[in-house]
């Protein structure tokens, strides 16, 4: 019965299959964001980049986001986040 109406429809049949089986919810945004220091200079030394890790993952804590990744290169530092809904990507003008 489902496959007889999928094909009539006339949609291609994945799509219809994601339609019926998939449920989309918005409830994460994943961001991945890189900071370099300036003129990407290796300042950030091994003694210091696991206080650094620890201070952003409490920034990102205190926004009520989630830190899925986190790494200190010498010369920049990656994270992934999954933040909030009431945290906009987008930079308000001032």
């Amino acid at each position: 019965m489902y496959k007889k109406t999928l094909v009539e429809s006339g949609q291609p049949l994945c799509s219809n299959l994601i339609a019926l089986f998939m449920k989309v919810e918005y409830n994460h945004l994943y961001t991945h964001l890189v900071f370099r220091a300036l003129h990407r200079l290796p300042v950030i030394v091994d003694p210091f980049r696991e206080h650094i890790e620890n201070y952003i993952t409490g920034i990102v804590k205190n926004n009520e986001s989630h830190l899925c990744a986190i790494y200190a290169n010498p010369e920049h530092i990656h994270f992934l986040i999954s933040h909030s809904l009431m945290i906009s990507e987008e930079q308000s003008p001032q």
